[in-house]
């Protein structure tokens, strides 16, 4: 489907996934880059993600809300380990000749065929796969616990141990990656950053300074500023105006990283909006720049590329967002959900229901974004009430 006229046949696309940066962030720190695409192109203020890492990439790869791909690291599979046939982001490009690839942090579990777990993203659909790290720097895996400095990288299925900063190994790749590669091509740059662990990174990579914060939080908003300065120089290789350009963070701010006017106990890991509201932006040919107030979800990728590149996949539970990046003031959901380990929410265009556990709190986002103020569900119209219960035991019924 052309999204605009002219729309080139086979565009190339690139998704940018910022890792624990959450909106509050972006809107914080000083992100030219960042800033520079999304206001190009359509803006979701209005963006979700699920509370935490593996169940957001989970959700982004097969357009359908997840909480787990299983263990990383490992050839033995798990009953939550993907099947390999499963329709994914990578599979709506080999549909259409592209040649694909895989950047950074996977995080997205082994492989269902007992084959090595390192050859998992090219089983999944990837030609390419480059400055890959099996779930974070810093955590074991093959009895190896690394850093930025010093990291287990995989390489087109063979691992190693790597020297080299993680982000600057990852810039290397891509730039020799996109500017080698003929014909249409479809990148995934999946950062580390900001994750922790939260080290001091290379003078090279920090051309500004941070706002600051409390304990991690100037380190962090460090590693936010690498991804903006190492994105500007990626995309010197890439013709960004016929190239569809997604950034999106996979959770809100980690607990450890917060600055003094955030709640600690509301943000990654839990439903609510400083834990789910993230950075979404999507540019590209035939997008007219503006912001839109719509619900969109990383959920609605998969679905949105496959609308645009004209194939079509298995049931998801994201949709096109075509008809946004139309008009900036349609919808295409009633409703957004969001879970983590028993704690959920149901997000609507202005109330929001939020489980924790058994617990129920409902918010009136238009008055109270901070969610510091849960109303009564009497106060509120009973059919609204009914419908957010509603979706919630549903996706309970699912087992999420």
């Amino acid at each position: 489907m052309q999204i605009g006229n002219p729309t080139p046949i086979s565009p190339n696309v690139i998704i940018v996934i910022l890792d624990d940066v959450g909106q509050y962030d972006v809107d914080r720190v000083y992100t030219p880059t960042i800033d520079e695409i999304a206001n190009a192109g359509r803006n979701f203020r209005r963006g979700y993600a699920m509370p935490v890492c593996a169940p957001s990439r989970a959700t982004l790869m097969y357009g359908i809300y997840d909480e787990s791909l299983g263990p990383v690291c490992t050839d033995v599979a798990t009953e939550e380990t993907p099947n390999i046939n499963a329709f994914s982001l990578p599979k709506i490009f080999e549909l259409n000749g592209y040649n694909t690839a895989f950047f950074g942090k996977w995080h997205m579990g082994t492989n269902d065929v007992s084959m090595p777990w390192e050859m998992t993203p090219q089983l999944q659909g990837f030609d390419n796969v480059f400055a890959m790290v099996p779930g974070n720097v810093g955590a074991p895996c093959e009895g190896f616990e690394g850093d930025y400095y010093n990291w287990l990288a995989v390489e087109n299925g063979v691992s190693y141990i790597e020297t080299r900063y993680q982000t600057l190994v990852l810039r290397d790749k891509f730039i020799d990656w996109w500017s080698q590669i003929r014909g249409p091509k479809f990148a995934i740059v999946s950062f580390q950053a900001a994750h922790a662990p939260f080290q001091e990174p290379p003078s090279e990579l920090l051309p500004y300074l941070p706002t600051g914060g409390p304990g991690n939080r100037t380190n962090y908003e460090e590693l936010i500023i690498t991804i903006d300065f190492t994105l500007s120089q990626m995309l010197s290789v890439v013709d960004v105006k016929e190239t569809y350009i997604i950034i999106i963070g996979d959770n809100g701010t980690p607990p450890n990283a917060t600055t003094l006017e955030q709640n600690r106990d509301r943000v990654k890991t839990t439903p609510y909006e400083g834990g789910i509201r993230v950075p979404f932006s999507i540019t590209g040919p035939g997008i007219t720049a503006g912001i839109t107030n719509s619900l969109a979800s990383i959920v609605d990728i998969l679905p949105t590329l496959a609308d645009v590149m004209g194939v079509s996949g298995g049931p998801m539970d994201g949709s096109s967002l075509v008809p946004i990046l139309k008009n900036p003031n349609v919808s295409v959901h009633e409703h957004i959900f969001a879970s983590n380990e028993g704690d959920r929410a149901v997000i609507q265009s202005r109330y929001k229901l939020i489980r924790l556990q058994n617990i129920e709190f409902f918010f009136d986002l238009t008055i109270d974004p901070r969610e510091e103020h849960p109303i009564n569900p009497l106060l509120i119209d009973a059919e609204i009430v009914a419908s957010l219960r509603k979706a919630m035991n549903v996706y309970i019924a699912r087992g999420l």
